[in-house]
């Protein structure tokens, strides 16, 4: 994978943790763009249409600011018709100051895209907030180390086949690229009804499954209910937002293999239920 191309959002208010997260971003290896100047779209359309149409993966810094500013929804806009046409560019909203659920009123798209925040629509603390954006695009040498030696340099096709089931499928792309990279492939499911149906068509080595796809909250573990009832017993990893000793005990006695939120714990994972350690 060449170096990745993002373009940053942000409202001026919040360019004191905008700045802050593009040093890290770059000091880890990517390409980014953002307005450095705080111009506004206005002075900058043609440079804007470009970059976000050459950089598929797209960061929202959220706030009140943001939510009210007319050039971050104009952005926003561009960003989740590209989105729409190319389902694998990646939309991350960053939490970056208090907000509340009435602000996406007039953004409903996004609500459904996974934030990274603190609970009750709080921010993080920067440091954890950096941190975390950096384990979800799979940045940072933390992330490299784990996984560079399984890659090397060239893909070697192991044969196993992964049904991976997320309702928003470019939330995990990054994910999916790096274990691609230890000759796993893998087929995208976005609802427990299709991803039944993929299961009694074709054979599967394992499972990956998110939690919540609405309307049902427990969609893993509907899933993984039906997936035993039909006699399929390969191995079933839920990707979500716990890792709590108390969720990843639930999910166990359920029949899953295991439970994680972290990058690192997911390919440990996958790669040890597919015997590749």
């Amino acid at each position: 994978m060449g170096q990745m191309r993002i373009f940053v959002s942000h409202s001026s208010p919040d360019k004191g943790f905008c700045d802050a997260l593009v040093a890290a971003l770059r000091a880890a290896g990517a390409d980014v763009w953002y307005d450095e100047q705080s111009l506004g779209a206005g002075h900058l359309l043609d440079v804007i249409s470009r970059e976000l149409a050459s950089r598929p993966v797209f960061i929202l810094i959220l706030s009140k600011a943001a939510f009210g500013s007319r050039w971050v929804t104009q952005e926003c806009q561009w960003a989740f018709n590209l989105y729409s046409r190319e389902p694998d560019r990646v939309i991350l909203p960053v939490t970056a100051q208090p907000i509340e659920p009435s602000d996406f009123n007039a953004w409903l798209w996004l609500e459904n895209f996974r934030r990274i925040e603190g609970p009750a629509y709080s921010p993080l603390p920067v440091a954890e907030a950096i941190e975390k954006t950096l384990r979800t695009l799979v940045l940072g040498p933390a992330i490299q180390t784990q996984v560079s030696p399984a890659m090397g340099t060239a893909v070697e096709r192991t044969g196993r086949n992964v049904l991976w089931v997320d309702d928003n499928p470019s939330n995990n792309i990054f994910q999916r690229r790096s274990l691609e990279k230890s000759g796993i492939s893998f087929t995208i499911s976005t609802s427990t009804d299709d991803a039944l149906g993929k299961l009694v068509r074709s054979h599967f080595d394992a499972i990956i499954s998110d939690m919540s796809r609405p309307p049902d909250n427990l969609a893993g573990y509907t899933l993984l209910a039906e997936v035993r009832k039909m006699g399929v017993s390969v191995p079933f990893v839920l990707y979500c937002s716990s890792r709590q000793p108390e969720h990843v005990a639930e999910s166990k006695r359920r029949g899953a293999f295991g439970q994680t939120n972290s990058p690192n714990e997911l390919f440990a994972l996958v790669r040890e239920a597919l015997g590749l350690d």
